[in-house]
Order: structure tokens, then C-alpha cells, then sequence
């Protein structure tokens, strides 16, 4: 009866359908760097098995396959084979058959993971011609006292020599090649049509190659004549580098003597600071001397002119009085003895308004001065 299940579940296309759509998916590269592509099998609704193995396998790689077994029901597995044939035009091989899970209590929601390896690959001398592999499963379980088998064949796994990623790559660098053959056998063209022109240019470069000569020749000449020119002229520079050096020194003498006449102008220049303000100050107070002096000239002169007025009225009268022989006139103020001038005369001091001699005073005639009588 459990035969018959499992015979209607695979005729149903259960499996089959999900080994058909495998077979739909595009080749992938190779296995180590490939996705591997999962396959999920119901058991009745007993166990859930995924199997995650690739598409391709390159031939000589290794292969590692994954089993995800998981209980939907309390599932007692009494053996679970797998098996790996590699088959090619010489036969078949088998690279791995072993029992993976025997005997194993699964409860409700268990899960177990079991992974295979081998390689894929059988020892002859040749590699064989497009080999394939085939994956051949059987699970013998019990579930509710109930033994049930189930068997599966998986569709052929391919196993070239060369992926089709390793093809592909292979056929972009044979493109990437011919297009680079092209390419030079174009540029090649050009450089044969540059070359036949050029070849014209070489004849001319030769006349002028020779030009050239003659001109490097005449050039060597001048260069011996520069180079002695400049022997001179380092000489020159030498003793242009030691008058140098000389006139540093007597540079660093006149800056010390420079320094020295600095502080001495320094000194100086306080020196005459200071006189200058003394000058001002004397200049200050001869000024004032000298605005004393003419105030005391004016007040001599004023005295020195009523002085003669009292004297000549004074003889006057003492003449009157004795009608005697007149008194004679006193001196006009300008023959006074010289007990009566001012007997300390400032310097002079040319333009200088302060030490211009005063006028002389002003002398009424005799004839306007009052006497006694009138």
C-alpha cells in the first residue's frame, strides 16, 4: 500500500516536477563559486527533505552536497541511502553510496543536517566526453506504525571539463583577442603608410644631418675658445672674491666706527640740547634786561630835561633877584658830565629794536620857558 503512495505521488509529478524545474535553470558557473540550487521533497506530509546541490560540477572538482531533513510527523528513519554515479561513454562509475541517517528517532518539528562530499571524477588515463552526474536517493521510514519507502532520481548533473562560465570567459577573451587583432592589423597599415612617408623625410634629415655636422664642428671650435674665456673669467671672479672679502672687512670696520660716532652724535646732540635751552633761557632774560634798560633811558632823559628846566628857572630868578649880571645857561641835556649819564650801556646788538640808542630828548627853546616875572 505505501508503494502504491509513493508510486501516485511520483507519477502525480510531485518530484518530478520539481526535478523538471531544475532542469529549466540556467547552467551556473563553477561549484565553488556557484549558488547551489535547492530541491524540496514532501514525504506525505511526513518528512521535508531539501537537498542544495549545483547544476554543474566542473569535472576533477570537489562536490559538497547538503540534506536538510526535517520531521513534520514523529518519524523513526530506518535508513536513508544516498548514492552518486557518474556517467559517461565508457559506463557508469559511482563516486559515493552511502547510508547518510539509520535508525533515527525524529520527533515532531526535528531537524537534522547531514553533508556529503566526494569528487567528480573516475581514475583513467583520459578524462571522458561529456560525463554527467546522477543523484539516487532512498528513505525507508516509519510513521504511525506505518513502514513507507520512498526512492528518487535526481536529473543529470552536468560535468564538463569547462564551465560555462570558464567558456564564456574564454570566449569574451578570444573576442577581446580578435578585436585586438584588428585593431594592430590596422594600426599596422598605418604604420606602413607613415614608414613609405617618413622614408622621404629620412633623406632630407640626412642632408640636413650633414648640415648639422659642419655646424657642430664650427660650435666645437667656439666652445674652445668660450672655455678659455672662461678660465679668465674665473680668475677674475677670484680676485673679484677676494676684493670682496676685502671691502666686507673694511664695511664690518666702518660699521664699528659708525657705531662708535653714532653714540658720540648721541652725546652731542644732548649736549646741545641742553645749551640750546640754556641759550633760550638766556636770551629770555635779556630780553627783559634790555626792555628795562630803554625804560630806564626814558625815565633819565625825562629827569635829566626837567633838572635843566628847575635850573634854569632857578637862575633865572636868583638873576631877577640881584639884577646882577645874568646867571649863565646850564648845558643843554645832551652836554651833561658824565657823572650824570647812566654809566652801564648793554651791548648793541644789530637789529635788535631793544638796543637802538634812544631819541634824543625833546628840548624846549629857551625863549618858551616861564620865569619868575611872567
Amino acid at each position: 500500500m505505501y508503494s502504491n503512495t509513493v508510486h501516485n505521488a511520483v507519477t502525480t509529478g510531485s518530484f518530478r516536477g520539481a526535478a523538471a524545474a531544475l532542469m529549466l535553470l540556467p547552467l551556473a558557473a563553477l561549484v565553488l563559486a556557484q549558488t547551489p540550487t535547492p530541491l524540496v521533497l514532501n514525504l506525505d506530509r511526513d518528512l521535508k527533505i531539501i537537498v542544495t546541490y549545483p547544476l554543474e560540477v566542473k569535472y576533477g572538482s570537489a562536490v559538497r552536497v547538503l540534506f536538510d531533513i526535517t520531521a513534520m510527523d514523529n518519524v523513526t528513519i530506518s535508513k536513508m541511502r544516498v548514492r552518486f554515479v557518474l556517467v559517461h561513454e565508457g559506463g557508469a562509475a559511482v563516486l559515493y553510496d552511502q547510508a547518510i541517517v539509520e535508525n533515527k528517532v525524529l520527533p515532531a518539528g526535528y531537524q537534522i543536517q547531514v553533508a556529503v562530499s566526494f569528487q567528480a571524477a573516475v581514475p583513467q588515463p583520459r578524462p571522458p566526453v561529456e560525463p554527467f552526474l546522477e543523484l539516487y536517493m532512498t528513505v525507508e521510514y516509519t510513521v504511525d506504525n506505518k513502514t513507507k519507502f520512498f526512492e528518487y532520481k535526481s536529473a543529470p548533473i552536468l560535468v564538463p571539463r569547462a564551465t560555462y562560465e570558464e567558456l564564456s570567459s574564454a570566449l569574451a577573451a578570444a573576442q577581446q583577442k580578435a578585436a585586438l587583432a584588428d585593431q594592430l592589423a590596422q594600426r599596422v597599415r598605418e604604420l606602413e603608410l607613415k614608414l613609405a612617408n617618413e622614408s622621404g623625410k629620412c633623406v632630407v634629415l640626412s642632408e640636413q644631418l650633414r648640415n648639422l655636422n659642419s655646424e657642430w664642428s664650427a660650435l666645437k671650435e667656439k666652445v674652445g675658445g668660450l672655455q678659455a674665456e672662461n678660465s679668465a673669467l674665473k680668475a677674475r671672479v677670484s680676485e673679484l672674491e677676494s676684493e670682496n672679502l676685502r671691502l666686507q672687512q673694511e664695511l664690518a670696520a666702518l660699521k664699528e666706527e659708525r657705531g662708535s660716532l653714532s653714540s658720540k652724535l648721541s652725546s652731542t646732540q644732548d649736549i646741545y640740547s641742553a645749551t640750546l635751552a640754556e641759550l633760550n633761557s638766556l636770551r629770555s632774560r635779556y630780553e627783559n634786561l634790555s626792555a628795562e634798560a630803554g625804560t630806564l633811558k626814558v625815565a633819565l632823559a625825562v629827569t635829566a630835561s626837567a633838572a635843566a628846566v628847575l635850573a634854569l628857572a632857578l637862575a633865572l630868578f636868583l638873576a631877577k633877584r640881584r639884577s646882577t649880571q645874568p646867571i649863565p645857561l646850564p648845558p643843554p641835556p645832551t652836554q651833561l658830565p658824565s657823572a650824570m649819564r647812566p654809566t652801564v650801556q648793554p651791548q648793541a646788538n644789530p637789529g635788535d629794536p631793544a638796543f637802538d640808542d634812544p631819541p634824543p630828548p625833546t628840548t624846549t627853546p629857551v625863549g618858551h620857558i616861564l620865569t619868575v616875572s611872567d
